[in-house]
């Protein structure tokens, strides 16, 4: 087991290196400069004058070498001092910028997950269990459903409507937890549950699936035969078994959660790195794209690594060597 671990930990570290190539070099490539957007927004209107040229503002933000250069610095940075840099925009540090909006994210991910499951996992389970009932072909079109519209357009109704019938409207003013909880998750529960309703459709099918799979056993039959209660039945032998496609299922939509961040963080004013990381992209702020890229991607990395050891809990079949 920990010969596995050190060797899918040090897989991480090529995987890291491609993606932050890949992003480094992609966003810079993307049509319009980010000094013409300064110049053009007045951002650095002092220090256009007292650099006189925008050559000058290009070097004096590091933009005037080649990108492999550029990206060299880069990795020297994090290698080195553990440091991502500094905005383009701002000049403060892209690892305070992100570490400042990171609670807003994890604790936006962590509920719409929880939602998922609970939603997910019941309804799943009990369709199989009386597989061909009404009960059945109404989870079954519930997950069809689910699967098939977007988050960011139920996010949009939930606003619009909430705002037109209800009067409700976002909060835009982020609170933390520890400073009134009560609040704090008044503020996250409707952008949660939006994205974590949407996100059970498919964990509810893939539960079904093996579900259904696995009560077809041989040993499911047997337990039958014993004269076990159904509860027992089912708790005991059949969902521990049909777990291990639904935690793979349930880890893959990690960068799902991430992703629906950026937009649901938009639509109802919640500041996590989503919303950073639309900003940035619109100021071309490389520095804080790259830092919150190389987050995202480490924390999928560990996810699916903790996901994989996760199998040999559900299944003492699994040995990891």
């Amino acid at each position: 087991m920990q010969g596995y671990i050190i060797r899918r930990l040090l897989l991480i570290i090529p995987t890291l290196l491609l993606v932050t190539m890949i992003v480094f070099c992609g966003v810079r490539l993307v049509p319009g400069d980010i000094i013409d957007q300064m110049v053009a927004e007045h951002a650095f209107a002092s220090t256009l004058e007292k650099h006189q040229t925008v050559e000058a503002i290009r070097a004096k933000l590091g933009l005037d070498v080649p990108i492999p250069q550029q990206y060299g610095r880069f990795l020297r940075g994090i290698i080195t001092r553990g440091d991502l840099g500094e905005s383009l925009w701002k000049g403060t540090p892209v690892t305070e910028e992100i570490l400042f909006r990171l609670p807003a994210t994890i604790e936006l991910g962590i509920i719409a997950m929880i939602v998922a499951v609970l939603i997910a996992l019941p309804i799943g389970i009990l369709s199989a269990v009386r597989q061909d009932t009404a009960g059945d072909y109404a989870g079954r079109t519930t997950a069809m459903i689910l699967i098939s519209i977007p988050y960011f357009w139920v996010g949009l109704v939930v606003v619009i409507a909430g705002s037109l019938w209800f009067g409700w409207s976002p909060s835009t003013d982020y609170v933390s937890f520890f400073e009134n909880p009560l609040e704090n998750l008044g503020m996250f529960l409707v952008p949660a549950l939006v994205l974590g309703v949407v996100m059970s459709g498919i964990t509810m099918r893939m539960t079904r699936t093996m579900m259904l799979e696995v009560l077809r056993q041989d040993y499911i039959r047997t337990a039958w035969a014993k004269g076990l209660r159904e509860s027992v039945i089912i708790v005991r032998h059949a969902v521990k078994n049909a777990l291990i496609p639904v935690v793979t299922i349930i880890g893959l939509q990690i960068p799902v959660v991430v992703g629906g961040a950026v937009v649901i963080e938009q639509i109802f004013n919640i500041p996590g790195i989503g919303r950073l990381m639309l900003e940035s992209i619109h100021q071309r702020d490389y520095t804080i794209i790259s830092g919150i890229n190389l987050l995202v991607a480490s924390f999928v990395l560990v996810i699916n690594l903790a996901v994989d050891l996760s199998y040999s809990y559900l299944d003492p079949r699994v040995r990891y060597r």
